[in-house]
């Protein structure tokens, strides 16, 4: 196995733009017919929960192509991995049918081996032909596929073991790192519930992902979105908190919580938006940070004036662009949402970026914090 000091450590968002290219190259490697020995094969691993899944997810939807379920090699049977043997009187011997995880006839589909640390040896080893030769059971692979590989380390005792030598010699290996600043990112951009955004933004790395596997239950960008979804689901303060220890454990949960009682002893949106000048403006951090995570819910054409004007109050500029951030955020999710579902351009919501006479105003006195 690999030395773990020798491994490229990556961030979550440096992580989808490697596979973002790797994708588009082996594109160009199937449109010029290469050899198999051409195309690239990203390796990554990374404790559970720190979204290799959805990386890879995203990073097919950018480039086109078809992701479909991961391959869970230590679910499959290595026969099944390989292609059924059927009798073929043909040829008077036996032949196997095409693997269903395989794609084929230039289908535009990427094959993502998931949880490959939990395969055992024999079940790795029928993974080298598909990766290295881009071929199982005398089939050949898609020339438009790219393969993936993840895995959990050994050392986060997640029923891990060592991957055989031939398997992991025939990629590149990366450590997915976790990351607050792009979980934060990519949780604007996908309209995951401001609270649980702002607390990340709030507590930092530690508190998005801190694995101990001497612990039953780790917070992880996997659990915070199960948070977010518990959050809708009406829960009084005390279930809450209940169900939240059950994704991230009691200790965070019950600081979560607190966090969250914070929004019942301010200034309500509505009462900014009436008076945006002399509302009250929290001054501690952790109050500045909780309103802020309310302010997009209430955000629409015609409130977001007195809005930027409150906004522009708050001293702490990061929490300025913040808020500001996650309001536009919103109305390009809902702008995207119309284009996707057919809405003709001239009744597209408002580009508040563009119709909104202040926003504009702001973005140009914050170009250079926003850069």
């Amino acid at each position: 196995m690999a030395n773990e000091h020798e491994v490229t450590a990556v961030r979550p968002k440096e992580f989808k733009n490697i596979l973002v290219a790797t994708m588009k190259y082996n594109l160009e490697c199937g449109e010029r017919n290469a050899p198999a020995e051409d195309y690239e094969v990203p390796i990554v691993d990374g404790v559970p929960g720190i979204a290799k899944s959805a990386l890879v997810n995203s990073a097919s939807k950018e480039c086109g192509l078809d992701y479909g379920a991961p391959v869970l090699p230590a679910t499959r049977d290595p026969a099944e991995l390989a292609g059924y043997l059927r009798p073929d009187p043909a040829k008077d011997a036996m032949s196997r049918y095409a693997p269903d995880w395989m794609p084929r006839n230039d289908e535009r589909r990427n094959v993502f081996f998931d949880e490959i640390g939990q395969a055992a040896q024999s079940q790795q080893n029928v993974l080298c032909e598909p990766v290295l030769d881009r071929r199982c059971g005398g089939y050949a692979m898609s020339r438009f596929s790219t393969v993936i590989m993840a895995y959990n380390p050994v050392s986060s005792r997640a029923g891990s073991q060592a991957i055989v030598r031939q398997l992991l010699g025939r990629g590149t290996k990366y450590r997915l790192l976790s990351s607050a600043k792009d979980w934060v990112e990519w949780a604007l951009e996908t309209g995951i519930d401001p609270l649980v955004v702002n607390f990340i933004q709030w507590k930092g790395d530690e508190v998005l992902s801190n694995f101990d596997p001497a612990r039953e239950i780790n917070p992880s960008p996997r659990n915070w979105v199960s948070v977010a979804n518990q959050r809708k689901m009406g829960l009084s303060a005390d279930l809450l908190f209940k169900a939240a220890a059950g994704r991230i454990g009691a200790g965070l949960a019950n600081e979560f919580v607190a966090f969250e009682r914070l929004l019942s002893k301010m200034v309500h949106p509505s009462d900014i938006i009436a008076s945006p000048t002399t509302a009250p403006v929290p001054q501690r951090q952790e109050e500045i940070f909780a309103l802020c995570s309310a302010l997009p819910a209430h955000a629409t054409t015609k409130s977001l004036p007195a809005l930027i004007k409150y906004c522009e109050r708050i001293e702490r500029r990061e929490m300025q662009v913040f808020a500001v951030r996650s309001m536009l955020a919103k109305n390009l999710r809902e702008r995207k949402a119309a284009e996707k579902a057919g809405v003709a351009k001239d009744q597209l919501p408002t580009d508040w970026r563009m119709a909104v006479p202040e926003v504009g105003a702001w973005l140009r006195a914050n170009q250079s914090v926003l850069l």
